[in-house]
């Protein structure tokens, strides 16, 4: 019914996820895929990410991949 669905097939379950690089993806789709006639419901995997497209963060932190290898 003209619903267009972008970004649900970005990435894979095994690549890593960031609200970063979410905001990347939003921010890119928005700017090339918009009209001024359609509203866009955008979505994410918690709220972390739509704050952070929102608002943006103040304090990234950087993956820590040692502790990640000892969780896994």
């Amino acid at each position: 019914e003209g619903i267009r669905i972008w970004g649900y097939d970005l990435l894979t379950p095994d690549q890593p996820a960031s609200s970063s690089l979410y905001v990347s993806y939003v921010t890119f789709i928005l700017a090339h895929t918009m009209d001024k006639r359609s509203t866009p419901i955008v979505v994410g995997g918690s709220y972390l990410y739509i704050q952070d497209l929102l608002y943006g963060i103040s304090a990234p932190v950087d993956p820590d991949w040692d502790l990640r290898r000892v969780l896994d």
